[in-house]
């Protein structure tokens, strides 16, 4: 199929006059030249639009529109995707930060390689306001570890995705407009069971870091979305409660959290009964890879349950441990055993 052009580049845009020109002439300066620069200011009230239009005329590729009103990042995004017609390849880049010269080359080489493959993102170092690069964060490469990766935190970095516009159009994907912040990884969690995900490992973007940007304004309301968007991978699995899937991912990625006061053996139990519907659903949707989420649930079984106390044993919670198939007997060494057999038997309470 023949498209206008090959990639094309969005750009939301509002009150960053500060930085928005690095940041086009990031794109503009692409060793890949088959592109567009689609950007949309959300009615900015500095002199943001007067910059986009001024690199307008001097660059054709650019294609640029204002909302009318501000109408918020996520709808901003969809009006850019809105825009980016006739294309094989939607590139995201936030209007502060900056892609490096070959970072659409080097995607679009690999994407053109690897059909099955639907989105692909980078590594990427954090600058500040000084230009100075401070942490180069490596998000997990393949598409079985970021899945899983997923599970507790978004692990495609936004402004380095390239996004297979027919998985898109296919499925109808647009970015939900409720989500403020974190919109990015709410529409990576939808992507999961629909398309294969990679992180080409080389930093290729810098993402800039200052006081004012959403994700530092926003911090609480980042973290209630991003809750949202955990509970619902394990809704998908079959954990439909929400204060057992907050417990459930407690235990898994904020084990001191969930152990912040002893549980009594029937809430262990509860909640391992809990993952192992989890490990069982996944197995028949195969939405995450089978032998990664066995090996998180296993490890983590091991490296929390065996280290804290809980507030009593008793039968039930040794005839679990004997049946599962996380091992976690295999990781106790003989006196642990015995002790917590003991224990078990004579539903030993522990003193709080």
């Amino acid at each position: 199929m023949n498209y206008n052009v090959e990639v094309s580049v969005v750009m939301p845009a509002y009150n960053v006059e500060k930085y928005i020109g690095q940041a086009i002439e990031s794109i503009l300066n692409q060793t890949f030249t088959n592109l567009k620069l689609i950007i949309v200011d959300d009615n900015s009230t500095d002199k943001t639009f007067d910059i986009i239009c001024n690199y307008a005329q001097k660059d054709k590729r650019i294609v640029y529109s204002q909302n009318q009103s501000n109408k918020g990042i996520a709808v901003t995004r969809n009006v850019l995707l809105e825009l980016a017609t006739d294309t094989k390849y939607i590139a995201l880049l936030d209007s502060d930060d900056i892609a490096l010269p070959n970072r659409i080359e080097k995607q679009v080489s690999f994407m053109n390689a690897n059909q099955q493959v639907g989105v692909c993102g980078t590594w990427f170092e954090l600058f500040d306001d000084s230009e100075n690069t401070t942490t180069l964060l490596s998000p997990p490469c393949d598409d079985k570890d970021i899945k899983i990766k997923m599970l507790a935190d978004s692990a495609i970095g936004n402004s380095t995705a390239m996004i297979r516009k027919s998985v898109l159009d296919t499925n109808n994907i647009k970015y939900n407009e409720e989500f403020r912040v974190a919109q990015d990884y709410e529409l990576w969690s939808r992507l999961i069971p629909l398309t294969n995900f990679y992180n080409l490992p080389e930093k290729l973007v810098l993402y800039r870091w200052y006081s004012q940007n959403v994700s530092s304004k926003r911090k609480n309301e980042q973290i209630e979305n991003a809750n949202k968007i955990r509970r619902f991978q394990l809704s998908r699995l079959g954990l439909t409660n929400e204060k057992v899937a907050q417990n459930v991912w407690n235990f898994l990625f904020s084990a001191g959290q969930y152990f912040e006061e002893a549980k009594t053996a029937d809430e262990i139990c509860n909640l391992l009964e809990s993952i192992v519907i989890l490990k069982e659903n996944n197995t028949t949707k195969k939405i995450y890879d089978t032998n990664a989420i066995h090996e998180l649930f296993k490890v983590k079984v091991k490296n929390h349950l065996i280290n804290y106390i809980p507030k009593n044993y008793n039968f039930k919670l040794l005839v679990f441990y004997l049946k599962n198939d996380f091992k976690v007997f295999v990781n106790m060494n003989l006196k642990q055993k015995s002790t917590f057999i003991i224990k078990c038997l004579i539903n030993w309470k522990t003193r709080i």
